[in-house]
């Protein structure tokens, strides 16, 4: 049995961590069921001189997410997995953002907190 790489934007899943220091995902269009939902991700690199926060067990991320009765969570965790993450939280129908803590990331979730809570959009 062979194993398959899965790709995005054409980088090995699991060197995203490096490559890419926020992920924003969210369902695009109408919601429909969870099955056919069409969702769109964003891999986002912040500029070179931002400092993110590393811990022995990995980086810390901000994460910041809007689940179907519209309620706003806004945590930092340690992820083992950011893609993964993101996985489940599509699977709950839980749009938003995850970036590694950094004084960028605090302002790129402040912009989706704005979204979520008052439907504006700004520029980071």
């Amino acid at each position: 049995m062979s194993e398959e790489t899965i790709h995005y934007n054409g980088i090995e899943a699991d060197k995203l961590n490096e490559e890419y220091d926020a992920i924003t995902f969210c369902i695009t269009g109408e919601k429909k069921e969870p099955k056919t939902d069409i969702w769109s991700l964003n891999f986002l690199k912040a500029p070179e001189a931002v400092e993110f926060q590393e811990k022995p067990l990995g980086f810390k991320y901000t994460i910041c997410v809007m689940n179907e009765d519209l309620d706003v969570s806004i945590f930092d965790a340690i992820l083992g997995d950011p893609l993964e993450y993101v996985n489940n939280c599509m699977r709950a129908r839980e749009m938003g953002v995850i970036v590694k803590t950094s004084e960028w990331g605090s302002k790129l979730v402040d912009v989706y907190k704005k979204i979520f809570t008052e439907g504006e959009l700004e520029s980071v």
